[in-house]
């Protein structure tokens, strides 16, 4: 290319370019004017609409206050009644907690007295196996003599059974 053919391309793209920010420019003023038009029409239509509801939301509104007066009393009573069962829950597991430590203790008392008495047992069973008698607050035996003594210092000799 020739150094004018440059130049008449370079004018070109410059009128190019001047015609397009004009065309841009001209975009933009329809576009607001278009979006001004908009909202004035939107505004006069909003207007219009609230003087034509206005006395349907006047009615819409007290019924809805109605309402919410009325559903807020059902909440408060809802929320007495919860509050009364979480009370009588509250008063059940504490009454039932406390009848379980008292039996608990009950019955790990009784069952204390029953080892006592498990453990008397072969107690039991080895003095009505053997010949004593109590002699005065004091047990007594009748000795087997031919039995080995017992006990560490060996004094100790087993009863005769009962006959």
């Amino acid at each position: 290319m020739t150094h004018s053919e440059t130049e008449e391309v370079l004018a070109a793209l410059q009128n190019s370019i001047r015609l397009q920010a004009a065309l841009t420019t001209k975009l933009e003023q329809r576009d607001r004017q278009m979006a001004d038009r908009f909202h004035q029409q939107m505004q006069t239509l909003q207007e219009q609409a609230q003087l034509a509801l206005a006395p349907a939301a006047l009615k819409y509104e007290r019924a809805v206050e109605g309402a919410c007066a009325r559903l807020q009393t059902a909440q408060r009573m809802v929320s007495v009644a919860f509050a009364l069962a979480g009370s009588a829950l509250l008063l059940f597991l504490l009454v039932g907690w406390l009848l379980l430590g008292y039996y608990r203790r009950e019955l790990d008392a009784a069952q204390s007295e029953l080892q006592r008495h498990e453990q008397a047992i072969p107690i039991l069973r080895a003095y009505a196996a053997s010949d004593a008698v109590l002699c005065d607050g004091h047990l007594c035996v009748n000795t087997d003599a031919a039995a080995p003594a017992r006990g560490e210092k060996r004094q100790y000799r087993p009863a005769k059974p009962r006959p």
